[in-house]
């Protein structure tokens, strides 16, 4: 194998192992972004009920006094 060959293969490697690194990272990202939205609207949905806990308790004090 010549020099141009061997150093040929060698860009072709560190292109393909960047390549996949950053299309691992892609995912990454996007597995992070949905994860991110499904906790927003878990913390949403408890916020809510929180919220009307907090109402049906105010409720009841009020009718109290």
């Amino acid at each position: 194998m010549s020099d141009s060959e061997i150093l040929f293969i060698i860009f072709v490697c560190l292109c393909g192992g960047y390549l996949l690194g950053r299309a691992h990272a892609f995912v990454i990202n996007i597995l992070n972004d949905c994860y991110n939205e499904n906790s927003l609207s878990e913390i949403e949905n408890h916020l809510k009920v929180i919220n009307n806990e907090i109402a049906a308790i105010i409720e009841r004090v009020e009718k109290k006094s």
